[in-house]
């Protein structure tokens, strides 16, 4: 964690990227709420993400749109909270700086060199931890004990460490379908699960040819998952409350519609709340800053201008 923190410490409230100042020529990208994006700031965004000289000009294009959508996020956010966001004193940024310092030191590394590597100004540097601290007081000023003992009773499972195994198909859409291609292929996969159900044909059969998945060649099999964070949660929440051996109805996520099918469950140890309370805390955190950006992003007014 605190690997991926000296190198992205620019603004990890959501992307782990942050906003450059915009040149004056700088063509415009896109606008969120009027404020611009620009093409500068979207290419250093890219160049931190990660190698893209083996990437295809697919790959690229997935890519820069990735990076863009994560541009916007960080752009909604700091906008709420420069509206809604408490002060935060010199001292705070000045304790952030000096543990970011303190771990750089062990790593062999300066500032001025990290600085240079995160193609960022020390401004720029401030002014990020100025919006992390700010987002942490904002959510501190939601959370309460009482709500973190509900979340805890709600999550069993995923405290316990419960988890189960399952396959899917999925049938994706392009953008452009009609509301009738899409009541079309929620009929055919009910269609499908019916012939599942009468053993006309093996789910897992049914997957290598019918899933837009690259699961697909392995049966749809998505291996051993938790409850939370490691796959869509529609799909999670299916699951965990499906006995093994069933199959769900149809469900929707951004990536598609979804046929689920437990294939195994492995139960957890019990857990105590005074045992997992850090962890508690964290994915309650983790959940309220989910919920903030879908309803940042739901009320923003975005333009993608190329």
């Amino acid at each position: 964690m605190w690997a991926r923190w000296t190198r992205f410490a620019l603004l990890p409230i959501f992307t782990g990227f942050f906003l450059l100042p915009m040149a004056q020529a700088d063509e415009v990208v896109a606008r969120v709420n009027g404020e611009p994006i620009t093409s500068k700031q979207l290419e250093t965004a890219v160049q931190l993400a990660g190698p893209t000289k083996n990437l295809s000009p697919v790959e690229k294009q997935a890519l820069r749109n990735d990076v863009l959508g994560l541009l916007i996020d960080d752009q909604v956010v700091r906008q709420f909270l420069d509206k809604y966001g408490v002060k935060v004193p010199e001292t705070e940024i000045e304790k952030q700086i000096n543990a970011l310092q303190a771990i750089l030191k062990e790593q062999g590394q300066t500032q001025t060199q990290f600085l240079k590597e995160t193609m960022q100004t020390e401004e720029q540097l401030r002014n990020n931890y100025r919006y992390m601290v700010q987002l942490a007081k904002y959510l501190d000023s939601l959370i309460t004990e009482e709500k973190l003992q509900h979340y805890f009773q709600q999550h069993q499972d995923f405290f316990r460490g419960t988890t189960v195994r399952l396959s899917h198909i999925v049938v994706r859409l392009d953008h452009s379908a009609s509301t009738a291609d899409h009541q079309e292929i929620q009929a055919r996969l009910l269609g499908m699960r019916e012939k599942i159900a009468a053993g006309n044909i093996v789910f897992a059969d049914a997957a290598r040819r019918f899933s837009h998945c690259p699961t697909a060649s392995s049966g749809g099999d998505l291996g051993w998952i938790v409850r939370k964070w490691q796959i869509d949660e529609a799909l999670a929440a299916t699951a965990f409350q499906m006995k093994v051996g069933q199959i769900s109805g149809v469900v929707t996520t951004e990536a598609g519609y979804h046929l689920v099918y437990v294939t195994d469950r492995k139960e957890g140890a019990e857990k105590k709340y005074d045992e997992v309370k850090r962890d508690v805390r964290r994915c309650y955190e983790t959940e309220l800053r989910q919920a903030l950006l879908r309803k940042l992003r739901a009320e923003a007014k975005v333009e993608i201008t190329r």
